[in-house]
């Protein structure tokens, strides 16, 4: 038996990008707990990911999957662009506070020197990046991030600079394939080693259940971190 290589119009890309947002938010949902947070999650509600901690600002997430190892996020990059017109327009008519931290997560690399590259936790230069993003938004010609170039270039100076202040980047993300092996890291003091397979296998089958109840849920009440807990 041959495989069959997938059309032109294959949706693998796009499903894969869904997976990869909800196992994300497992691992890291999983992560907050083992710090002790109380922690509620939403998905595909304020963005593709959102994460409420007592006593912090809500954490906002776009994840971007690239199947492409060596993919780039470049100033006109249309990942880039789209995420931003997102949350600009998100701060805009109010459905995402103003004081929410904003976390690109991308499989892809950012060059050094790139507006994306100075927004990374390490070697942070929101300055720069600032004036990369508005010079891109001012001279590039890639029309495919118009709409994303006027929602940015409508916002006065202030705006602009709070926007870039609240934006975190963190490219090279692990891929999809990799995140196996990360959530058995995070889970692997929960069970004895025997379990550990099982027990990871019973869990993400709850949590993948769980994920399509909040998402036929119009009033998309959050998964919540004691859910998560006694699961499995």
């Amino acid at each position: 038996m041959t495989g069959e290589r997938r059309g032109q119009y294959s949706a693998a890309p796009s499903v894969l990008g869904y997976f990869y947002q909800c196992r994300y938010a497992l691992l890291k949902a999983l992560s907050r707990l083992s710090n002790g947070d109380r922690v509620s999650i939403s998905i595909e509600t304020l963005d593709d990911v959102v994460f409420n901690t007592e006593g912090s600002a809500v954490e906002v997430l776009q994840t971007k999957h690239h199947l492409n190892k060596h993919a780039i996020l470049y100033d006109a990059s249309p990942d880039l662009w789209k995420t931003l017109r997102i949350w600009i327009e998100g701060r805009v008519d109010g459905t995402i506070p103003q004081d929410a931290q904003l976390f690109m997560i991308t499989t892809a690399l950012c060059s050094d020197g790139t507006a994306a590259a100075y927004l990374r936790q390490e070697n942070r230069d929101e300055k720069k990046a600032l004036e990369r993003l508005t010079a891109t938004a001012s001279t590039s010609v890639n029309h495919i991030n118009d709409l994303a170039y006027k929602a940015f270039n409508s916002l006065d100076g202030d705006r602009r600079l709070q926007l870039v202040n609240s934006v975190m980047v963190l490219d090279g993300s692990p891929p999809i394939w990799e995140l196996d092996d990360l959530l058995r890291q995070t889970l692997f003091f929960a069970v004895e080693r025997r379990f550990l397979d099982s027990y990871f296998q019973r869990l993400e089958g709850w949590w993948y259940r769980r994920v399509i109840r909040h998402l036929v849920d119009s009033n998309a009440v959050p998964i919540s971190g004691d859910e998560l807990e006694t699961a499995g």
